[in-house]
């Protein structure tokens, strides 16, 4: 489906996780990214972000503000699920399935440090691979060491739209079954940015926890691209 012109899934977090199951297990490459209004917003303005969500496998929907924005167009997404909250989950089934994961992102020490604290809490996890998420110029390195390392899922988290144009260029070349765009996942597992407490994330209101801690940086993001999300969807709507 579309939310006001850029592609979303209607996917529920099970049915990924089996897609993500597949994939390995076929040695089948996928391709995933998410969408939330940021996400939304660089794709109306960055045609490598619009591209890359148009071939990825696997778009779903990380947002409140989307999931609001489809119903308010009269479409349904039935689950959104931020990396934040299923880390956790999904640190799980990688032990039990006994996946190797390459981690691309974050300052110097963080992927590796956000490995550390899964493996703690659950031994068999295992994190093959990590690199810092400036890359510029070293592209072609990090997948030598991605593909040495054998990964089965490779987390590229480096913010948009820098994560999505290095998967969109070099995705080709990476032999992992699957490659996932995760964003800030890491820093938040590795305590670098702090999550918002779970009753928010539920609400909606991430984006106004992150705000609140952090408004120098993230005030155009939040209060000017999320009022341009909603006017166009309101734009669109009066259209129909």
């Amino acid at each position: 489906m579309r939310i006001a012109g850029v592609r979303v899934d209607d996917i529920t977090w099970n049915e990924l996780v089996e897609r993500v199951e597949n994939a390995i297990n076929e040695m089948k490459k996928i391709t995933i990214g998410y969408l939330n209004i940021h996400v939304w917003n660089m794709a109306r303005i960055h045609e490598e972000v619009r591209s890359f969500l148009e071939h990825a496998d696997i778009v779903y929907c990380d947002g409140k503000g989307i999931q609001i924005g489809a119903r308010l167009l009269g479409l349904n997404i039935r689950e959104r699920y931020t990396g934040a909250f299923f880390i956790e989950d999904l640190a799980e089934i990688v032990a039990e399935q006994g996946w190797k994961i390459f981690v691309v992102g974050g300052r110097e020490g963080v992927a590796e440090k956000a490995c550390e604290s899964l493996k703690e809490r659950f031994p068999s996890f295992n994190c093959a691979g990590t690199h810092h998420g400036y890359i510029g110029g070293m592209e072609g390195k990090v997948v030598e060491a991605i593909n040495r390392a054998g990964a089965d899922i490779v987390f590229v988290g480096m913010g948009t739209p820098r994560q999505e144009e290095f998967v969109l260029q070099y995705r080709d070349g990476i032999d992992a079954p699957v490659v996932w765009c995760v964003g800030a996942l890491f820093d938040y597992v590795a305590g670098v940015q702090k999550r918002a407490p779970r009753w928010m994330s539920e609400a909606g209101l991430e984006w106004f926890f992150r705000l609140i801690t952090d408004p120098a940086r993230l005030w155009r993001r939040y209060l000017i691209g999320n009022t341009k999300f909603f006017v166009k969807i309101f734009l669109e709507k009066l259209g129909k």
